[in-house]
């Protein structure tokens, strides 16, 4: 298929979750995902020019993907819209700079098998509940192809075969070199395919221009990556429908307590104190600053 099946899928996958297509038939499909601007999980780009993970698409791959409104009408005409084969397989090579981040449990974290609150255990190699959802949204298969390596580390182990990863990870910087170079589909040459990210972009300027490769032509190589829009890194997320039923539900709440609770196990994974130089684009999107980003516990201050 076209490199234009391309495009539609990286915000298929990283729109809507916070993630491009492999070799597909073009099929209808009722499992186009809702454009959305939150990240997203979990491996997105970077809006600052220098920095973290950042998430790019081989332009050697052949993809289709769609997206539709988040309300009850759809966004574009279905008959005009980008469909994928149920069973798509999707080569993810995308993380943050270690290998507990990615899409599948790894070993240090599943050890001899995590029981989440779902009742299920899940062992090392298995697809985090998340992306179990997003496959069966999307009828699509992720398979696991990252390295645990930092951005730049793995953007440098797959690009003498971009052939074998629909989805990589990557500085901003370096995505948008090798994007320019014709590595990496350009994601703004589709927008008119997915009218929900395009609004977005429209909306928040900033944004457009952070990820934006090159002003003269608004070339797009990477996803985004939000580090803290209105402070979404820092909300809870829970079982809204427990929640419903403890604070809506008659009479006089009571339990006992069940003594199963295990130890908490949680280190941030942000640093929580000192401060960390950041590279960020300036208006004009050619020059370069770097800013100094102050840690603590409490707040994330920026100077």
């Amino acid at each position: 298929m076209k490199k234009s099946k391309i495009a539609a899928s990286v915000l298929a996958v990283s729109v809507a979750v916070s993630t491009l297509l492999t070799g597909c038939t073009q099929v209808p499909s009722d499992s186009d995902s809702s454009g959305g601007s939150s990240n997203n999980t979990s491996s997105g780009g970077n809006s600052s020019a220098g920095g973290d993970s950042s998430t790019g698409s081989s332009s050697t791959g052949e993809s289709s993907g769609g997206e539709s409104s988040t309300d009850n009408k759809p966004a574009v005409d279905p008959a005009e819209s980008l469909a994928f084969a149920s069973g798509t397989v999707l080569r993810m090579a995308t993380g943050y700079n270690n290998s507990k981040t990615g899409l599948f449990f790894d070993p240090d974290v599943a050890k001899d098998g995590v029981t989440l609150a779902d009742g299920k255990t899940y062992n090392s190699g298995d697809l985090k509940p998340t992306w179990v959802a997003v496959e069966e949204k999307l009828g699509m298969k992720f398979e696991n192809k990252y390295q645990g390596k930092s951005a730049s580390e793995e953007y440098d182990y797959w690009d003498p075969q971009l052939g074998e990863v629909d989805m990589v990870s990557g500085t901003a910087s370096k995505l948008t070199e090798n994007g320019v170079a014709g590595k990496l589909v350009n994601i703004a040459e589709y927008l008119d395919k997915m009218p929900n990210f395009s609004k977005y972009l429209d909306e928040n300027p900033i944004v457009r221009l952070s990820i934006t490769g090159d002003t003269a032509d608004g070339s797009i190589y990477f996803s985004p990556y939000f580090d803290g829009v209105d402070d979404i890194e820092r909300m809870p997320l829970m079982r809204v429908d427990w929640v419903q039923k403890l604070l809506d539900g008659e009479g006089e709440f009571k339990a006992e307590a069940s003594g199963n609770t295990a130890t908490p196990e949680y280190q941030p994974y942000m640093p929580t104190e000192g401060s960390v130089d950041v590279d960020v684009v300036e208006k004009d999107g050619k020059t370069v600053k770097t800013i100094k980003k102050t840690m603590t516990r409490a707040t994330t201050s920026s100077s």
